[in-house]
């Protein structure tokens, strides 16, 4: 099961231990926090009670990043697996084509996501843009907040692109053509940031935020470029650089792809999960 989403998993589990089954379980986030007062609440009642449970009894635990190990698992550390998720390099690959002059942001345009930091990069892309009017924001994504930024889009000179949906051929091409994908997220709900894993496979460069599991993944000044989350004007002095800078935009990139095969490749991190669930029928209790 993966969560932490509050009952879906605890209650697979409840079925696993009636039925015998062995369960394995999946920590996604550092910490999860409600949209609301209400489900703040039974968040926090869920992890006191019925995660907590199922945390203990669970045969085979993962953490995606060191950053959920230390915080959502810390209490079953001596247990608990670290394998991130993984990217298909054979499909997630870099391109001969060459790379526009463009921002790529992938997420979804919604007030229940702005912890992903939308309105910190479009005040950067603002500052870009007064002393570069070539640079380019391209969004991908939907939400209630699509209409509000493809009315900028019908601006003039095209300086903002939405795309709703991308196929995954297309999102592909999206990382390929971009010359840097931002990942500006403000508190630790990014515990890992699939997307930045998908950019560097396609050796592009990313600019993020250093808050929850994004600095597991991105190394400043190897694979991407990092400041502190909720500082435009050191975003903006970071993606400017790679803008700017050939050289390192090329570097960020291909140390990315580097990065992606050893530690995210599919194959490799399958094996490890397959390991674990063998493993794992072992140690269902009689």
């Amino acid at each position: 099961a993966h969560t932490p989403v509050p009952f879906p998993a605890e209650m697979a589990f409840l079925a696993a231990q009636r039925a015998r089954v062995p369960f394995v379980v999946c920590y996604h986030a550092g910490s999860l926090r409600g949209s609301s007062p209400w489900l703040e609440a039974a968040a926090r009642v869920d992890r006191l009670t019925l995660e907590r449970r199922m945390l203990s009894g669970a045969q085979g635990l993962v953490a995606v990043s060191p950053y959920v190990l230390e915080h959502a698992l810390r209490r079953q550390r001596d247990r608990t697996l670290v394998i991130p998720p993984g990217v298909d390099t054979v499909r997630f690959q870099p391109s001969q084509q060459e790379r526009a002059r463009e921002i790529l942001f992938v997420a979804p345009l919604s007030h229940s996501y702005a912890w992903k930091g939308l309105d910190v990069l479009w005040r950067a892309f603002q500052a870009l843009r007064r002393d570069d009017p070539d640079v380019r924001l391209r969004l991908v994504g939907s939400g209630d907040r699509l209409a509000e930024f493809q009315a900028h889009a019908a601006g003039p000179k095209g300086a903002v692109q939405v795309d709703q949906r991308l196929s995954e051929e297309g999102l592909i091409e999206a990382y390929q053509r971009a010359a840097v994908v931002a990942v500006p997220s403000l508190t630790d709900a990014e515990s890992f940031g699939m997307v930045l894993a998908e950019a560097n496979a396609c050796a592009t460069p990313v600019v993020a935020s250093r808050v929850g599991g994004i600095p597991s993944f991105v190394r400043d000044g190897e694979n991407g470029l990092l400041s502190e989350p909720g500082d435009v004007e050191a975003l903006t002095a970071n993606l400017r650089r790679v803008l700017d800078e050939p050289g390192l935009a090329a570097s960020l990139g291909e140390r990315g792809r580097e990065r992606v095969l050893q530690d995210h490749d599919w194959d490799r991190l399958a094996a490890r999960m397959e390991s674990l669930l063998e493993s794992s029928i072992g140690r269902l209790t009689t």
